[in-house]
């Protein structure tokens, strides 16, 4: 587990494809942790790294 995640548990995920971090957050948190993804994207979408979510192993993604 990372320490310090916002509104989340973070765990280090290393995998053949690279090094990840996963997240989990309680469901009176979702709305805050999505707005959060949606930002991160439109950062990145700007020329501003910052990581972005990707799909989950069965295609799902955050909503």
């Amino acid at each position: 587990m990372i320490e310090g995640g916002m509104n989340s548990a973070a765990f280090a995920v290393t995998h053949p494809r690279g090094r990840f971090v996963a997240k989990a957050v309680s469901s009176r948190m979702r709305e805050q942790f999505v707005l959060g993804l949606e930002t991160a994207a439109r950062l990145e979408a700007g020329g501003i790294p910052s990581a972005p979510r990707i799909n989950d192993v069965m295609g799902r993604r955050a909503e």
